[in-house]
């Protein structure tokens, strides 16, 4: 996630006219994309391509949880760029998107996943597309993630085992792929607007995001510690 902000804030009127306050993220960038143990950098996340899947960088549109977190709960820059996926109800828009295809409210932005919805309740979709520092792992859910079962992939509750080798992937159709291209566009060019209205937004939104990111990362710190058998 840390990526797509610092892409997002390098070019923000307020942090971009000022060289030692911009290098900040263009640093947190060269590291990312230039170490050769990117995978350490982050945890692995699930994400959107939105380029051709079958370049070795493509454009993509990273995925998170935010710790469980509500809609209103994601930090100034979060909740503008941020979408919910469909199961989780999001946040009323107050914009002219309208919602994504297929979706059940028109005052409420979210994205529907086929052939099912999303498992998780509290997932979000950045909507900035930005390179990807690594290659793709693999279709998501990984395998790695997928216990190895001979059951069906519909459980006894009539609902599809996403656990199984066979589970079905996850994936947007192409209307939907194409409505969050333009929603992309059309948040980063009303939060460039508004870091333009006052230029102490954007800074004083990195030091927000940062703030958070910190408190996150005291919180998982400070979890208690299993050790497998």
């Amino acid at each position: 996630m840390s990526t797509a902000v610092s892409h997002i804030l390098a070019c923000s009127p307020g942090i971009k006219e000022h060289p030692h306050l911009r290098q900040k993220y263009l640093d947190r960038l060269d590291e990312i994309y230039g170490s050769t143990h990117a995978r350490g950098l982050g945890k692995d996340r699930p994400c959107i391509i939105m380029s051709d899947a079958d370049k070795d960088l493509p454009t993509i549109c990273v995925m998170g949880t935010f710790g469980g977190a509500k809609p209103g709960e994601l930090g100034t820059l979060n909740n503008h760029f941020c979408i919910p996926m469909f199961p989780d109800l999001g946040v009323k828009s107050g914009t002219e998107e309208g919602d994504a295809p297929d979706g059940s409210a028109k005052e409420v932005d979210h994205i529907h996943s086929r052939p099912c919805a999303w498992p998780n309740e509290r997932q979000w979709v950045m909507a900035h597309e930005y390179r990807s520092p690594r290659p793709m792992m693999s279709s998501w859910p990984p395998m790695s993630q997928r216990r190895r079962s001979s059951r069906a992939d519909v459980n006894g509750a009539g609902e599809l085992d996403m656990t199984s080798t066979t589970a079905p992937i996850y994936s947007l159709d192409r209307e939907t792929h194409r409505w969050l291209r333009v929603v992309s566009k059309k948040r980063l060019a009303s939060w460039l607007k508004m870091c333009e209205a006052d230029l102490e937004f954007a800074p004083r939104c990195g030091r927000e995001y940062d703030e958070d990111r910190l408190e996150a990362s005291r919180k998982s710190l400070a979890l208690p510690v299993q050790l497998g058998e």
